[in-house]
């Protein structure tokens, strides 16, 4: 894996550019990026505390190396250690070689100084997050005024609660999105265009939400699947205002 530390300036710049250029989708794109990497640094750093649990089982030293950066395969490092800790943890410690308890007492230390490292990659990631949510947001709010005379997303928002209710009636997909295009439309004399890309910002933004109602799907094999005819998906908008 790169370096966190190696690729995450050149992010920060991009989202920076992005906010002074007033770019939503440099800035969604940014932040899509960066939830990504979140997951990945929460994922190793769960895998790490794992590690050094089974170490812990055999209570050994840590042995001082002068490397500790981890400079192989990174996903294939860290599985070839789960394989072997888990054999090794179901070994008594008498029964222990002499190179499975170098290999655990060498590789603790290498993971102390990784657990140390994605701790703090993951820390900064979440303020990297908190920050490209705010600069969303005011991106968000101020190109859907571009699209609507004016009009913030709070605004839109609750007429359209007035008009559809919090939990629409509307159960289909594209009618209900449809339905409220042409409300957004009609009600704030927009054009067509504008009110589909408002609405989008709404949606992206979950102020609207369709929720699939999963109890209304069937299993289907494949075949059934590549022969079905079209059939609309059944579930319900909520609006968040």
């Amino acid at each position: 894996m790169e370096k966190f530390s190696e690729k995450i300036k050149g992010k920060v710049d991009k989202l920076n550019h992005s906010y002074t250029k007033k770019e939503l989708k440099g800035i969604e794109h940014q932040m899509a990026d960066f939830e990504k990497d979140e997951r990945e640094i929460t994922d190793n750093l769960r895998k790490v505390d794992y590690l050094l649990g089974l170490i812990e089982h055999h209570d050994v030293n840590e042995v001082e190396i002068t490397d500790k950066e981890v400079k192989i395969e990174y996903e294939k490092y860290l599985l070839d250690l789960e394989n072997d800790f888990e054999r090794i943890y179901k070994t008594s410690k008498e029964e222990l070689t002499k190179s499975e308890i170098e290999l655990l007492e060498t590789e603790k230390n290498k993971l102390e100084a990784e657990k140390k490292r994605l701790a703090r990659d993951q820390k900064y990631i979440l303020s990297l997050i908190a920050q490209a949510n705010v600069y969303l947001m005011e991106a968000r709010e101020t190109t859907f005024k571009e699209y609507t005379n004016g009009y913030g997303i709070t605004e839109v928002s609750e007429k359209l609660v007035d008009h559809f209710g919090k939990k629409s009636e509307l159960t289909v997909y594209e009618v209900g999105r449809r339905d409220m295009i042409k409300f957004i439309e009609k009600t704030f004399s927009i054009g067509r265009i504008d009110a589909h890309k408002a609405f989008n910002i709404l949606e992206n933004s979950e102020v609207v939400k369709f929720v699939v109602d999963i109890s209304s799907l069937e299993y289907m094999s494949y075949n059934n699947y590549m022969s079905m005819e079209y059939t609309p998906v059944f579930g319900n908008w909520f609006i968040n205002a």
